[in-house]
């Protein structure tokens, strides 16, 4: 369940002004814009469709102002005992529930929109999934003199205090060429219930300060040490995605004390870059042409929202910053290294995926000792968002 608070509390005449019916209004507005139904008994609860399932992690805490969620279970359904929805003021803080499917839920909750959740009788079961864009809290951390924006699940912390990462293993994920770190947004959702994964937007991406590209794989990958450094990080397993999987094995090679495994996401030990996509996005970068929003980095199963989504992503960076990471895949190549790579590695590969085809994921696991292929069915190049749920499992089935 998430809602957004609409920030001031209605004084007196506005809660004058609200009736009975409109207040019941506002309530079902929230619930059909959460897709939320009341559903009684736990017998068969079910997912409601047209929105995007996403989680807090149980003992996550959310306050007034913020993008707000109850826990998910495995099946990424919302199910809390004991809760029933009801008309209030604005910004009235949820009766904390119980979670039967996670364990110790603990999450308190708020509701806006004239309606909150109160205790009632056992049986009653609220069952939904919710649209939780925005929900990821952030913090910023200064490295190498950039303003790193980076992303975090659970509760947050002071601004210069380091977020509690101890659940579980510590999954940390690079993006890719042209992206940020809000990308692997599924991916840390569906780690969060007993891990902890950590994202970030490298310099000139995202949120994080800068306006070029590092423009070499090399420099992305000392500045994800540097990164690892000054936040104190415990070893990490790098969910590498594109040009950020090209980081992660440069980091297992020349980083070991960083690496406690990869996870190689959609990338290859050399990168097919073809002259047409660099003159493409040259042409963009020079303005002479608009960005070229295809579905190509998509699954043809793909619905259309995902492939909006994973644009949305894509244009919060420079299209000058894109066309200089792609430059700099088209020079790495680490092909003649893959055998010096020693830890467990996961190499997940989208079925339908062009720009890094399954062929080059099969190279990286003829090439590291040990390494196991997941193919994920129905997925392309943007595997963490069309497939995020697949993603996740085959992550947890490999290093947990």
């Amino acid at each position: 369940v998430c809602a957004r608070s609409h920030g001031h509390p209605p004084g007196a005449r506005s809660r004058a002004m609200m009736s009975a019916r409109r207040a019941n209004s506002a309530a079902a507005a929230c619930d059909m814009a959460a897709g939320i139904e009341q559903k009684p008994g736990p017998d068969k609860p079910r997912r409601l469709g047209g929105v995007d399932n996403r989680c807090i992690r149980p003992g996550g805490r959310v306050s007034v102002g913020e993008w707000t969620a109850v826990s998910l279970d495995g099946e990424r359904r919302a199910v809390h005992d004991t809760w029933t929805g009801s008309p209030h003021p604005f910004n009235k803080l949820m009766d904390r529930g119980t979670c039967p499917a996670a364990r110790s839920c603990g999450v308190e909750v708020w509701r806006a929109g004239c309606c909150h959740l109160t205790n009632r009788k056992p049986g009653d079961y609220w069952v939904g999934s919710f649209s939780g864009r925005g929900i990821t809290p952030t913090k910023y951390v200064e490295v190498d003199d950039y303003a790193v924006h980076y992303f975090h699940t659970g509760p947050t912390t002071l601004p210069d205090v380091v977020p509690d990462l101890s659940r579980g293993r510590l999954f940390f994920y690079v993006h890719g060429a042209g992206s940020n770190g809000h990308f692997g947004h599924k991916l840390l959702d569906g780690l969060s219930a007993a891990h902890s994964p950590l994202a970030f937007d490298f310099p000139g991406h995202g949120r994080s300060s800068g306006t070029e590209s590092l423009k070499s794989v090399a420099a992305y990958t000392d500045f994800s040490y540097a990164v690892w450094k000054t936040l104190g990080l415990r070893p990490v397993v790098v969910i590498g995605h594109s040009m950020g999987g090209a980081v992660a094995m440069d980091l297992a090679l020349r980083h070991p004390d960083m690496i406690e495994g990869l996870a190689l996401t959609c990338t290859a030990a050399k990168f097919n870059v073809p002259e047409e996509i660099l003159s493409t996005w040259e042409s963009v970068m020079k303005g002479r042409q608009g960005q070229p929003f295809t579905n190509l980095s998509c699954s043809p199963k793909t619905p259309k929202d995902v492939v909006r989504e994973g644009w949305m992503e894509q244009i919060k960076t420079d299209p000058r910053v894109r066309y200089f990471d792609l430059a700099a895949c088209r020079e790495v190549d680490l092909t003649a290294r893959l055998g010096e790579i020693v830890v467990p590695t996961l190499i997940l590969a989208g079925e339908d995926d062009q720009t890094t085809p399954v062929a080059q994921a099969e190279t990286l696991r003829a090439g590291i000792l040990g390494a196991e292929l997941a193919v994920i069915p129905a997925a392309g190049h943007w595997l963490p968002l069309e497939q995020a749920p697949a993603a996740c499992r085959a992550i947890i089935d490999f290093f947990v």
